[in-house]
C-alpha cells in the first residue's frame, strides 16, 4: 500500500537538541592508536556523533572504513567495517555515555556499538523531515568600527526555516515534541547535520487520510542560526 510516507522525499529523519554544559570526552582504540573527542561546551549528541565519526576516519581511516548513524529509534551506532576480529574499544568519561545513551563507560573487542537507547535530547526520530531554508546559517565577519579600519567580528546571519514533521499516528503534539524555544540540530544520511535553527512556533495540521489512515504535519517555524 501507498503511504503518505512514500510521497514525501524526506531530507532528515531526527532532532538533535542543542544544550550548554557538554563535558567529558568519548575516545576510540584501535591497538595503540587513540581517537579522542572533546565535545564543545554547547552542543548536541548529534554534534558530538558526527565529531567523533570524523576523528575515526582521521586517526585510524588507514586501519578501517568507519561509518556512524542516528537510526529510527534515535540510537546512535558506530562500525568499523573492515577492521580485524580483534575490534575496536569506545570508551567515555565525565557521564559522556549518558548524555549520548549508552549504559556504560566502557566497551571492548566488537566491530560495530550502539546505544542501549536514544540521547535524551533526541526527537522526531525516524519521523521524515522537509527542511526548508536549511542549510541557511552562515557567518560573516564585520568591522568593528564603523569607518571598516578595525578587526573582524564574526556574526551569525541566519534566515526563516520552517519543519515540516510528517507524523502518520495523528499524536504530532506540542507536548509530544516540545520544540519551541529550543535550538535544535536536524539531522540527516546518518551523521550529516543539515544545519541548525531556533524554533519558535509549532503548528499540527491533519491533511486528510490516504487508505484510512490519517495524515498529519506537524509544521515548526524559526530561524536558522550557526554551526
Amino acid at each position: 500500500m501507498v503511504t503518505a510516507r512514500d510521497r514525501w522525499d524526506p531530507q532528515a529523519n531526527g532532532l538533535a537538541k542543542v544544550t550548554s554544559g557538554w563535558t567529558g570526552t568519548a575516545a576510540v582504540t584501535v591497538g595503540v592508536v587513540v581517537a579522542t573527542v572533546t565535545p564543545f561546551a554547547r552542543t548536541s549528541s548529534a554534534e558530538v556523533w558526527a565529531q567523533l565519526l570524523a576523528e575515526c576516519k582521521r586517526v585510524h581511516g588507514e586501519s578501517s572504513s568507519w561509518e556512524a548513524w542516528v537510526g529510527d529509534d534515535g540510537k546512535l551506532t558506530l562500525v568499523a567495517e573492515d577492521l580485524t576480529s580483534a575490534g575496536f574499544d569506545l570508551d567515555f568519561t565525565s557521564s559522556l555515555e549518558d548524555d549520548l545513551g549508552f549504559s556504560s563507560s566502557s566497551y571492548s573487542g566488537e566491530l560495530q556499538y550502539t546505544s542501549n537507547a536514544a540521547p535524551p535530547d533526541a526527537a522526531a526520530n525516524g519521523l521524515p523531515i522537509i527542511a526548508d531554508g536549511l542549510p541557511h546559517a552562515a557567518i560573516a565577519a564585520l568591522s568593528a568600527v564603523s569607518d571598516g579600519s578595525g578587526a573582524p567580528t564574526a556574526i551569525s546571519v541566519g534566515g526563516p526555516v520552517t519543519l515540516r514533521i510528517y507524523d502518520d499516528t495523528l499524536a504530532a503534539s506540542l507536548a509530544r515534541y516540545a520544540l519551541v524555544s529550543f535550538v535544535w540540530d536536524v539531522v540527516a544520511a546518518g551523521t550529516r547535520i543539515m544545519g541548525r535553527m531556533h524554533a519558535h512556533s509549532i503548528n499540527n495540521t491533519r491533511r486528510g487520510e490516504l487508505a484510512g489512515v490519517p495524515e498529519a504535519v506537524a509544521e515548526i517555524a524559526g530561524e536558522a542560526v550557526a554551526l
